[in-house]
């Protein structure tokens, strides 16, 4: 199909199961990398990435969201959406999108709209099952890593990982936004990091250097926790951002100051705001279209 279709599927079918189900051979095709299941689809998916838009637009085949009719655990559906929507390649859902409850529409709209390239898997070369994926972005939100750490095995485990050896920029220290949990971390740049991550779960963080400036940590709204800015505008006591996805948006905004905030305000609205990491404020934002988000702080810097 390669000059002949604009797009190709690169995996298996997926299934609403993490391991291939078939009647009573289910022993014996466990451990197939071709029989349909969610771990096959993102495998393959992973291990095709390349071929997006060098030789086609990637169809990771259908993203599953249901909570009902299917064997998938909340992990294991998080870990999907986490893998196609970082093959930036078609996105499909199969699913009767009535029949899904508010949680799981919420999640695929921040899907959308998709990402503009793939993320690479770290160590493609050192298992037939990549379980870390970094994806670089820049755009009005600054520069920033995306880093999927997937867990394959049939346990929980722990994960350790260094900024070091994710090639990431040199800094002392960068801000660490979990997208799916909505929890933040600093993480040190000589520190060797752990992340508990559930039977076929995945943690999916935005990585940024942690400077002076006024600066997006991350967000809900969007997976790329950053492409909702549109227009950033900062003064040394004054923030204005210009937010929009072409949709309604729904979710919370991290974002690091250098002070505390005297207000902030969406839209001409102003919203109460925490403190989950000192100089790092986080607070919920909800709108239509496009939102014009302000925050004034006192030029005293945080201690």
């Amino acid at each position: 199909g390669i000059g002949v279709f604009d797009a190709m599927r690169i995996s298996p079918d997926v299934s609403p199961n993490w391991h291939p189900v078939f009647s009573m051979l289910n022993a014996y095709i466990k451990a197939d990398p071709s029989f349909p299941s969610a771990r096959n689809a993102m495998r393959n998916t992973i291990n095709r990435s390349w071929l997006h838009h060098r030789w086609w637009v990637n169809d990771p085949d259908c993203l599953l969201l249901r909570s009902t009719d299917s064997d998938l655990s909340l992990d294991e559906v998080q870990s999907l959406a986490s893998v196609i929507a970082l093959s930036a390649g078609s996105l499909f859902v199969s699913d009767h999108l009535p029949a899904l409850d508010d949680e799981r529409i919420d999640w695929l709209a921040r899907l959308l709209p998709p990402l503009p390239r793939p993320a690479r898997a770290i160590d493609w070369f050192e298992t037939t099952h990549p379980s870390r994926l970094i994806l670089p972005l820049s755009d009005q939100s600054g520069q920033r890593h995306l880093l999927a750490l997937l867990n394959w095995s049939d346990h929980p485990m722990e994960m350790e990982f260094s900024l070091d050896e994710l090639m990431l920029p040199k800094a002392d220290s960068y801000h660490a936004l979990d997208f799916w949990q909505a929890h933040y971390r600093r993480l040190m740049w000589d520190d060797i990091h752990a992340m508990k991550i559930p039977a076929h779960g995945v943690r999916l963080l935005a990585l940024r250097p942690i400077g002076d400036q006024p600066a997006w940590v991350g967000d809900t709204l969007h997976i790329s926790q950053g492409m909702v800015v549109q227009q950033w505008q900062a003064d040394s006591n004054n923030l204005k951002l210009e937010l929009g996805l072409g949709r309604k948006v729904k979710g919370e905004i991290w974002i690091a100051l250098p002070s505390a905030p005297g207000a902030i305000k969406l839209d001409g609205e102003s919203l109460e705001w925490r403190e989950p990491h000192p100089g790092v404020y986080a607070f919920p934002a909800v709108f239509d279209g496009v939102g014009h988000l302000e925050l004034r702080w006192d030029e005293k810097p945080n201690a």
